[in-house]
């Protein structure tokens, strides 16, 4: 009973550090995560929350996760969905390497089931993702690909990807207009996914932001496009969670 009571307390207390020395506010503030959030993140490893705001962020202006907050400080998005995850693991450098893995493998988002609330169906996330050009960036690499997911048209996007011994960067975003039916919904830059990983105590911490800043036609498409685009962050991020802690994706 005292060794069970030890790794409880083990695991939280590598939980909070993490998530403190990484920047993101534990408290009981509406936009800070509270002791319920950090009970799953230790019972389920994972959690993932939508918010209205760059305001409501988890995350400050502080600490690690600064540049994040600052990012999405500049871009305003009027839709976002953030996720944490925590991997226990005594291997910290495998899980960062095999996050690199899977984030780099372009072909493997064309298997990400998306359920569309709308539609009431699920289809993949991507229906093509091709790479059009690739470099060598200092600390990791640089990708150009030609994206489309339904019901948008095809645009272009960057994917940088940027690792050292104890952490990782990702950062996505589109650099050509996002078309739907005609019209523009998403301007050059508008829409960002970033994950970000740091080696903590005892496992790894794994923040992530999906933030997409549309035109909802002054309100009238608000709440659809909200489940519509949060929806997808949300299908991309557990995608990636299940492909680090399961062997058969």
């Amino acid at each position: 009973m005292l060794m069970e009571n030890y790794l409880v307390t083990k695991k939280i207390l590598s939980i909070l550090m993490g998530l403190l020395t990484y920047g993101i506010l534990v408290s009981v503030a509406p936009n800070q995560i509270d002791k319920e959030d950090v009970q799953k993140l230790y019972n389920e490893n994972f959690i993932l929350r939508s918010v209205d705001s760059y305001k409501d962020l988890t995350i400050s202006d502080n600490g690690k996760a600064s540049s994040v907050y600052k990012t999405l400080k500049k871009q305003e998005p009027n839709f976002i969905t953030e996720t944490i995850m925590f991997i226990e693991t005594e291997n910290a450098d495998e899980v960062i390497s095999k996050l690199e893995k899977n984030l780099a493998d372009f072909q493997s988002y064309n298997r990400i089931p998306y359920f569309s609330k709308h539609n009431k169906t699920t289809t993949p996330l991507f229906m093509n993702t091709d790479i059009i050009s690739n470099k060598k960036i200092e600390k990791g690499n640089s990708w150009f690909l030609s994206c489309r997911m339904k019901p948008f048209n095809e645009y272009e996007a960057d994917f940088t990807l940027t690792k050292n011994t104890n952490s990782l960067k990702f950062s996505t975003n589109n650099t050509s207009p996002i078309i739907y039916e005609d019209v523009e919904a998403i301007a050059p830059g508008n829409m960002q996914w970033i994950i970000e990983a740091e080696t903590v105590e005892n496992g790894v911490l794994i923040y992530g932001a999906g933030a997409v800043k549309a035109f909802d036609f002054f309100g009238i498409l608000h709440q659809r496009l909200s489940v519509a685009l949060e929806g997808r962050s949300e299908a991309f991020f557990k995608w990636q969670y299940q492909k680090l802690t399961s062997e058969d994706l």
